[in-house]
C-alpha cells in the first residue's frame, strides 16, 4: 500500500492545473480522497491519544494539588474535617460523662 504524502498531492495539484484532461483530474481527485481517508484514521488515533494523556495528566495534577494542599494545611495549622470530628467526638464523650 502506497502512502500518499502532502508533496504528492501538491505535485498532483500542480499537474492538474497544467493539464486539461478530465481523466487526469479524476485520478488526482481519487488520490486526494485516499489521502484524506488515510489521514482521517491517523487523526482520530492521535486525538484519542491526546485525550488519554490529558486524563492521565489531570489525575496527576489532582494528586499533586491534594498533596500540596495537605502540606499547607498541616503547616498553617488549619483544622481538618478529621480533626473537627475528633473534637466533636470528645465533646460528646464529655457531655455523656457530665450527664451521668
Amino acid at each position: 500500500m502506497a502512502i500518499i504524502t502532502l508533496k504528492d498531492i501538491t505535485l498532483a495539484g500542480i499537474g492538474l492545473l497544467s493539464s486539461k484532461s478530465k481523466k487526469e483530474k479524476s485520478e488526482i481527485e481519487k488520490m486526494a480522497d485516499k489521502s484524506e481517508e488515510s489521514n482521517k484514521g491517523r487523526t482520530i488515533s492521535f486525538i484519542q491519544d491526546l485525550i488519554e494523556k490529558g486524563k492521565e495528566q489531570k489525575e496527576e495534577l489532582k494528586m499533586k494539588i491534594k498533596e500540596e494542599t495537605e502540606k499547607i494545611v498541616s503547616e498553617v495549622g488549619f483544622v481538618t474535617k478529621a480533626d473537627f470530628k475528633k473534637i466533636e467526638d470528645k465533646i460528646n464523650e464529655v457531655e455523656e460523662l457530665i450527664s451521668i
